[in-house]
């Protein structure tokens, strides 16, 4: 367990000490940090997370102004949909979306994307 905010933080060449290897610890005590460190520690995690929930926000924006310019550009006389067949066509694609997500991006981190995408693909023949 780091005994500081210097022990996680980056040194001059780059090369960052955190620990991956929990299982020896013995004091699971909080590490008291002062109000300059604490400020350090937390505007370090708003550089790695504002970024990557700004991307999710944005992938989401645009996935929602995608489905309403189909819809506009003919989506529903090419599919032969009436207004409540394409809300429950879509309710049903979010929620799937949302059910496997997750697991998909669980997966990602034991196995390559692209051995994920080529699975499949192979099992949609």
């Amino acid at each position: 367990m780091p005994s500081s905010l210097s022990d996680t933080m980056p040194d001059k060449s780059g090369v960052t000490f955190c620990p991956t290897d929990v299982s020896n610890v013995q004091d699971l005590s909080p590490v008291n940090l002062g109000p300059h460190e604490e400020r350090k520690l937390w505007r370090r995690i708003d550089f790695c997370l504002v970024p990557m929930i700004f991307l999710m926000y944005l992938f989401s924006f645009m996935d929602r102004a995608n489905i309403g310019n189909a819809k506009l550009e003919g989506l529903m006389t090419q599919l032969h949909l009436t207004g409540t067949q394409f809300n429950v066509a879509l309710s049903v694609f979010f929620i799937s979306y949302s059910l496997f997500e997750f697991p998909a991006n669980i997966i990602l981190q034991s196995v390559r994307p692209s051995r994920q995408v080529e699975t499949f693909s192979n099992n949609l023949d």
